[in-house]
């Protein structure tokens, strides 16, 4: 679990830097661009799969200095953003007239931010929950009660998923005699088969809140770490 919330983390924010980037690059080269008039001269067809259309504008312009330049964009569309004859603004690099973009600039910026935002929020989440984990379980470690439950089970938690790999949970029970309450507690998750690690154990220690024991700590401590 925490190679995965370390992977999304910096997954999504390698694609997250790398559009925030692309969008700086572009607001650089625009506002130090030169505008000029262009005119659509044709439009390019790319068919799909599923043979509708998608077109993209052909544009003829002017330099500052007087020169005939062509611009071929690679935003294809359907239905087409333009259409032959219509007038466009084109900015150019005025030390390089051929480095020229149209409209509002380039959308994958914009896909870089959005793809890499969800897995980062997601990592993000799943850290906090740790960390909460941790501290929660450090607090029933030093003030909650200890007493000893009976394995009764390990089994898998179908809740949880991760490359197609469920994780195994430590499962036992305790009867709290003043009230004939039974409670069944279950272990954080595992990556591994903890049962040739358990020796004879029939019990495991488990420290709950004493006035809540539906808040508890299940202690597989002794259990080794998965590497």
């Amino acid at each position: 679990m925490k190679k995965l919330f370390i992977f999304l983390i910096a997954f999504g924010l390698l694609f997250i830097i790398i559009g925030i980037v692309m969008l700086v690059n572009n607001q650089s080269f625009r506002s130090n661009a030169i505008i000029v008039e262009g005119t659509v001269v044709e439009m390019r067809i790319k068919t799909s799969d599923r043979g509708s259309g998608m077109e993209a504008p052909v544009i003829d312009y002017k330099a500052a200095d007087g020169s005939e330049h062509t611009y071929l964009s690679t935003s294809f569309s359907y239905p087409p953003q333009y259409e032959v004859g219509e007038k466009v603004k084109v900015y150019c690099n005025p030390n390089n007239p051929d480095d020229a973009t149209i409209g509002s600039g380039s959308v994958f910026p914009i896909i870089f931010v959005i793809v890499g935002i969800f897995p980062f929020l997601i990592g993000v989440l799943l850290l906090r929950y740790k960390i909460r984990k941790v501290k929660t379980n450090t607090i029933l470690l030093q003030t909650g009660q200890k007493i000893q439950a009976d394995i009764i089970s390990i089994d898998y938690n179908r809740g949880l998923t991760v490359n197609d790999k469920n994780p195994l949970q430590i499962e036992c029970q305790w009867l709290q005699a003043f009230d004939n309450t039974v409670y069944v507690f279950r272990s954080d998750n595992l990556w591994f088969d903890p049962r040739p690690f358990l020796g004879d154990r029939t019990q495991l220690d488990v420290y709950i809140e004493r006035e809540n024991p539906k808040k508890y700590y299940v202690d597989v401590s002794f259990l080794p770490k998965m590497g």
